[in-house]
C-alpha cells in the first residue's frame, strides 16, 4: 500500500514545483523547447481527438453502464471518482492559477494550466486499463498500461503540438492527474481489503 502513497506525494511535488515555477526561466525554457521540438506536428494534433470533452464523456458512460450491467460498484465508483473528480480538481486548479494560453489566432478562451486534456486523459485511460485487466495476466495488464501510457503521451503533446498549451501545462495535467489517479487506486485498495 505504501507505493501508492509515494507515487502519489512524488506526483503531487511534480505538479507544486511546476506551478511554483510557472513564471521562471527554466520553466520558459521547457516551454520553448517543447513548442520547438513538437510545435506544428500535424500527425501529433490528431490525437487531442483522444482527450476531448465528448471521447472522454463516452468512454465514461460507457465503463459506469458496464460495470453496473456486472454489479461491480465499486468499479463504478472508481470511474466516477476520477472521471468527475479530476473534471473539478482540474477546473479549480484552472481557475486558482489563471494561466493565458499561448498567443494565436483563435485561441481558447479557458485558462492553460493545468492541461484538462492532459490530466483527464491519463485519468480515463490509466483507470480504464486499471479496472479492465483486473484479473489478467501481467502481460495482458503491461500491454494494457502501455497503450494507456502511449495514448496519454500522444494526447498530451497532441496540446503543444496546435499550441493549445504549454509544455509546462501538459507537464502539470500529466503529474496532477497521475497523483489523483493513484489516490483513488489507494482508496479502491484499501475497501477491497475491507471487504
Amino acid at each position: 500500500m505504501i507505493i501508492y502513497n509515494i507515487l502519489a506525494f512524488i506526483a503531487l511535488v511534480v505538479f507544486i514545483s511546476i506551478w511554483i515555477a510557472l513564471d521562471t526561466e527554466a520553466i520558459r525554457n521547457i516551454d520553448s523547447f517543447g513548442e520547438q521540438l513538437f510545435g506544428g506536428n500535424s500527425f501529433l494534433e490528431f490525437f487531442h481527438y483522444l482527450g476531448e470533452t465528448w471521447f472522454v464523456v463516452i468512454v465514461g458512460v460507457i465503463l459506469v453502464a458496464y460495470f453496473i450491467a456486472k454489479k461491480r460498484y465499486r468499479k463504478m465508483t472508481f470511474v466516477l471518482f476520477t472521471f468527475i473528480g479530476g473534471t473539478i480538481i482540474n477546473q479549480g486548479f484552472k481557475f486558482l492559477i489563471e494561466r493565458p494560453r499561448p498567443i494565436i489566432p483563435d485561441q481558447l478562451t479557458s485558462y492553460s494550466f493545468p492541461s484538462g486534456h492532459s490530466m483527464l486523459s491519463m485519468l480515463y485511460m490509466m483507470t480504464t486499463a486499471f479496472l479492465i485487466t483486473s484479473g489478467m495476466s501481467k502481460t495482458k495488464k503491461r500491454i494494457a498500461f502501455f497503450v494507456a501510457e502511449l495514448g496519454t503521451f500522444l494526447v498530451g503533446l497532441s496540446r503543444v503540438a496546435g499550441s493549445r498549451h504549454f509544455m509546462s501545462d501538459v507537464l502539470g495535467g500529466w503529474s496532477l492527474g497521475f497523483a489523483f489517479f493513484m489516490l483513488v487506486v489507494y482508496w479502491y485498495m484499501r475497501t477491497r481489503k475491507k471487504a
